[in-house]
């Protein structure tokens, strides 16, 4: 196909094989997403984009175990760093996705791996319900340590897994 174009068929049926979705621009792929189901629409870029492995030193014995601490990407004097500065850079031989290990609830500030949704706000029998994100903590131009605040206010901690994976 020499012009990509978004379908205008049914997107339930369409065989998107016939697209390469890394030559669509990005109002192209919005435009897609919204004439789309997410089912449908994640199925379109699951080839597009590759499953990685996190950790840049994962070997197989690890698989289904916890995170090993010299493994944990987080700033090394445990409170924070400056965004794009020296210590950051360096996170890329620990991790794949070049970013600390651990983020922090915003309802809870329970600490977990980036990403994931967090344990403590999804357990009805603790009063949640909520669907919260793990996310990195900044302030101004500082990436804050997420294990540091949880320890701070008491929140807890759920540990990251070695074989963990990420698809961005």
């Amino acid at each position: 196909m020499t012009e990509n174009k978004v379908p205008t068929t049914s997107m339930e049926t369409l065989d998107m094989t016939q697209y390469n979705v890394h030559d669509l621009t990005g109002g192209q792929i919005l435009e897609l997403q919204s004439k789309m189901t997410p089912q449908a629409f994640s199925k379109i870029l699951e080839p597009a984009i590759p499953v990685r492995m996190m950790l840049v030193g994962f070997t197989e014995d690890q698989r289904g175990k916890d995170i090993r601490d010299e493994d944990v990407v987080r700033p090394s004097n445990h409170r924070h760093t400056e965004q794009g500065k020296d210590e950051t850079h360096t996170w890329k031989e620990k991790s794949q996705s070049r970013c600390p290990t651990y983020g922090s609830c915003n309802m809870c500030y329970t600490c977990g791996p980036v990403g994931m949704l967090c344990k403590k706000c999804r357990q009805p029998d603790q009063g949640g319900s909520y669907e919260q994100i793990y996310k990195i903590l900044f302030y101004q131009q500082c990436v804050l340590d997420s294990i540091t605040i949880a320890k701070m206010v008491g929140a807890g901690q759920h540990i990251a897994k070695a074989d963990r994976t990420y698809q961005w």
